[in-house]
Protein backbone atom coordinates (compact mmCIF):
# COMPACT_ATOMS: atom_id res chain seq x y z
CA UNK A 1 0.00 0.00 0.00
CA UNK A 2 1.78 3.93 -1.09
CA UNK A 3 -0.62 7.13 -0.10
CA UNK A 4 1.25 10.58 0.50
CA UNK A 5 -1.39 13.41 1.90
CA UNK A 6 -0.66 16.84 1.17
CA UNK A 7 -2.84 18.24 3.91
CA UNK A 8 -4.85 17.77 6.45
CA UNK A 9 -7.49 19.79 7.90
CA UNK A 10 -9.20 18.23 11.79
CA UNK A 11 -13.08 19.18 11.97
CA UNK A 12 -14.98 17.94 15.36
CA UNK A 13 -18.43 17.84 14.72
CA UNK A 14 -20.81 15.80 16.68
CA UNK A 15 -17.79 14.90 18.57
CA UNK A 16 -16.73 12.95 16.44
CA UNK A 17 -13.50 14.22 14.03
CA UNK A 18 -12.86 13.62 10.22
CA UNK A 19 -9.45 14.16 8.94
CA UNK A 20 -9.83 15.61 5.62
CA UNK A 21 -6.74 13.84 3.11
CA UNK A 22 -5.72 14.92 -0.29
CA UNK A 23 -5.18 11.55 -0.74
CA UNK A 24 -3.66 10.35 -3.79
CA UNK A 25 -2.35 6.86 -5.61
CA UNK A 26 -3.76 4.95 -3.20
CA UNK A 27 -6.71 5.23 -4.81
CA UNK A 28 -6.38 6.96 -7.37
CA UNK A 29 -8.63 10.21 -6.40
CA UNK A 30 -8.68 13.09 -4.24
CA UNK A 31 -10.27 15.42 -2.34
CA UNK A 32 -9.46 19.13 -1.17
CA UNK A 33 -9.67 20.43 2.11
CA UNK A 34 -12.50 22.39 3.19
CA UNK A 35 -15.07 19.63 2.13
CA UNK A 36 -17.63 18.92 4.40
CA UNK A 37 -16.91 16.34 6.98
CA UNK A 38 -18.71 12.83 7.68
CA UNK A 39 -18.37 9.32 8.36
CA UNK A 40 -18.30 8.40 4.56
CA UNK A 41 -15.80 5.31 4.28
CA UNK A 42 -13.43 7.78 2.04
CA UNK A 43 -12.55 9.86 5.41
CA UNK A 44 -10.36 8.01 7.57
CA UNK A 45 -11.55 9.35 11.20
CA UNK A 46 -8.95 10.36 13.67
CA UNK A 47 -9.76 8.75 16.53
CA UNK A 48 -9.96 11.62 18.94
CA UNK A 49 -7.92 14.49 16.81
CA UNK A 50 -4.64 13.18 18.75
CA UNK A 51 -2.45 14.96 15.91
CA UNK A 52 -0.39 17.58 18.31
CA UNK A 53 3.37 17.45 17.20
CA UNK A 54 5.25 15.81 20.16
CA UNK A 55 8.41 18.03 19.91
CA UNK A 56 10.91 17.93 17.39
CA UNK A 57 10.53 20.58 16.42
CA UNK A 58 10.20 23.13 19.31
CA UNK A 59 12.83 20.81 21.16
CA UNK A 60 10.68 19.36 23.96
CA UNK A 61 12.23 16.04 22.39
CA UNK A 62 15.92 16.25 23.76
CA UNK A 63 18.81 15.82 21.67
CA UNK A 64 20.19 12.73 23.12
CA UNK A 65 16.67 10.89 22.36
CA UNK A 66 17.47 11.25 18.42
CA UNK A 67 19.64 8.99 17.08
CA UNK A 68 20.70 7.45 13.23
CA UNK A 69 22.31 4.25 11.66
CA UNK A 70 24.99 6.98 10.52
CA UNK A 71 26.23 10.75 9.83
CA UNK A 72 27.36 12.39 6.94
CA UNK A 73 30.57 14.89 7.92
CA UNK A 74 33.18 17.25 6.33
CA UNK A 75 35.79 19.39 6.78
CA UNK A 76 33.41 22.39 5.96
CA UNK A 77 30.19 21.92 7.22
CA UNK A 78 30.58 19.68 9.82
CA UNK A 79 28.66 16.68 10.87
CA UNK A 80 24.79 16.47 10.10
CA UNK A 81 23.96 14.51 13.19
CA UNK A 82 20.71 13.40 13.82
CA UNK A 83 19.60 15.82 16.25
CA UNK A 84 19.59 18.67 13.37
CA UNK A 85 16.67 16.19 12.61
CA UNK A 86 13.78 19.14 13.30
CA UNK A 87 11.24 20.21 11.46
CA UNK A 88 11.83 23.46 9.73
CA UNK A 89 15.38 23.86 11.15
CA UNK A 90 17.76 26.83 9.86
CA UNK A 91 21.38 27.35 9.37
CA UNK A 92 23.91 25.88 6.64
CA UNK A 93 23.66 22.08 8.64
CA UNK A 94 20.02 21.94 9.28
CA UNK A 95 18.93 18.21 8.68
CA UNK A 96 20.29 14.73 9.27
CA UNK A 97 22.37 13.34 6.40
CA UNK A 98 23.36 9.76 6.49
CA UNK A 99 26.76 8.49 5.59
CA UNK A 100 25.76 6.02 3.21
CA UNK A 101 23.58 5.73 0.45
CA UNK A 102 21.74 2.31 1.33
CA UNK A 103 18.43 1.03 2.77
CA UNK A 104 20.21 -0.27 5.89
CA UNK A 105 19.76 3.71 6.65
CA UNK A 106 17.66 4.77 9.78
CA UNK A 107 16.49 8.01 12.06
CA UNK A 108 15.49 7.03 15.17
CA UNK A 109 13.59 9.40 17.88
CA UNK A 110 12.64 8.17 21.39
CA UNK A 111 9.79 9.40 22.81
CA UNK A 112 9.75 10.37 26.52
CA UNK A 113 6.60 7.48 27.64
CA UNK A 114 4.53 5.63 25.19
CA UNK A 115 2.45 7.37 22.78
CA UNK A 116 0.28 7.56 20.49
CA UNK A 117 1.25 8.13 16.99
CA UNK A 118 -0.84 9.43 14.40
CA UNK A 119 1.18 11.09 11.69
CA UNK A 120 4.70 12.32 10.41
CA UNK A 121 5.74 15.38 8.74
CA UNK A 122 9.16 14.93 6.61
CA UNK A 123 11.17 17.74 5.17
CA UNK A 124 14.53 17.61 3.32
CA UNK A 125 17.23 20.36 3.14
CA UNK A 126 19.84 21.58 0.91
CA UNK A 127 23.29 22.07 0.55
CA UNK A 128 25.58 24.53 -1.52
CA UNK A 129 22.55 24.56 -4.10
CA UNK A 130 22.13 20.94 -3.92
CA UNK A 131 18.13 19.39 -3.00
CA UNK A 132 18.36 16.27 -0.81
CA UNK A 133 15.28 14.72 0.34
CA UNK A 134 13.60 11.40 1.11
CA UNK A 135 11.31 10.10 -1.44
CA UNK A 136 9.57 7.30 0.06
CA UNK A 137 10.42 5.48 3.43
CA UNK A 138 8.85 2.87 5.73
CA UNK A 139 8.55 3.09 9.75
CA UNK A 140 9.49 0.29 12.64
CA UNK A 141 8.46 0.70 16.08
CA UNK A 142 9.78 -0.50 19.65
CA UNK A 143 9.07 -0.18 23.30
CA UNK A 144 12.35 -1.03 24.23
CA UNK A 145 14.75 0.55 21.66
CA UNK A 146 16.13 -3.61 20.96
CA UNK A 147 13.46 -5.25 19.73
CA UNK A 148 11.82 -4.13 16.45
CA UNK A 149 8.34 -4.39 14.79
CA UNK A 150 7.47 -3.32 11.06
CA UNK A 151 4.88 -0.85 11.19
CA UNK A 152 1.86 -2.53 9.22
CA UNK A 153 -1.80 -2.24 8.16
CA UNK A 154 -3.38 -5.49 7.85
CA UNK A 155 -0.36 -7.34 7.85
CA UNK A 156 0.88 -5.07 4.81
CA UNK A 157 4.19 -2.76 5.24
CA UNK A 158 2.79 0.47 3.68
CA UNK A 159 5.59 2.68 2.19
CA UNK A 160 4.91 6.33 2.71
CA UNK A 161 5.33 8.57 -0.31
CA UNK A 162 8.01 11.38 1.71
CA UNK A 163 9.36 14.85 -0.42
CA UNK A 164 9.34 15.60 -3.71
CA UNK A 165 12.08 19.25 -2.99
CA UNK A 166 14.30 20.02 -0.34
CA UNK A 167 11.58 22.21 1.52
CA UNK A 168 7.57 21.42 1.44
CA UNK A 169 6.47 19.43 4.84
CA UNK A 170 4.47 15.70 3.34
CA UNK A 171 2.59 14.70 6.17
CA UNK A 172 1.56 11.33 6.53
CA UNK A 173 -1.40 10.11 8.55
CA UNK A 174 -0.54 6.80 10.67
CA UNK A 175 -3.80 4.78 10.75
CA UNK A 176 -4.05 2.56 12.24
CA UNK A 177 -2.06 4.75 14.76
CA UNK A 178 1.62 3.41 16.33
CA UNK A 179 1.50 3.19 20.22
CA UNK A 180 5.28 3.25 21.26
CA UNK A 181 7.83 4.98 22.89
CA UNK A 182 10.87 4.43 19.66
CA UNK A 183 10.28 4.93 15.90
CA UNK A 184 12.58 4.42 13.05
CA UNK A 185 12.48 6.11 9.86
CA UNK A 186 14.14 3.66 7.13
CA UNK A 187 14.78 5.67 3.95
CA UNK A 188 13.44 3.40 0.66
CA UNK A 189 14.40 6.13 -2.03
CA UNK A 190 15.79 9.53 -1.74
CA UNK A 191 17.37 12.25 -3.98
CA UNK A 192 20.52 13.56 -3.69
CA UNK A 193 21.15 12.10 -0.08
CA UNK A 194 19.57 10.83 2.52
CA UNK A 195 18.42 13.92 4.31
CA UNK A 196 15.94 14.46 7.20
CA UNK A 197 13.67 17.09 9.12
CA UNK A 198 10.74 15.01 11.00
CA UNK A 199 7.85 16.09 13.21
CA UNK A 200 5.88 13.63 15.01
CA UNK A 201 2.19 13.85 15.03
CA UNK A 202 -0.14 12.20 18.32
CA UNK A 203 -0.59 12.90 22.45
CA UNK A 204 -0.70 10.84 25.35
CA UNK A 205 -1.42 7.84 25.59
CA UNK A 206 -4.21 7.34 27.86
Amino acid sequence: MQYKTESTNCYPMRKVCCRLLTLRYHLGVSWEPGSLCDTNKHFFPTLDCCSVPLGMENGLIEDRRISASSVNSNWYFGAWSPFFARLNKQGAVNAWQAKYRDMKQWLQVELPDVMKITGIVTQGAKSLGKEMYVTTYTLKYSDNGIHWRDYAEDEDRPIFFGNTDNNEHVKNFIYPPIFSRFIRIIPRTWMGSITLRVELLGCNFE
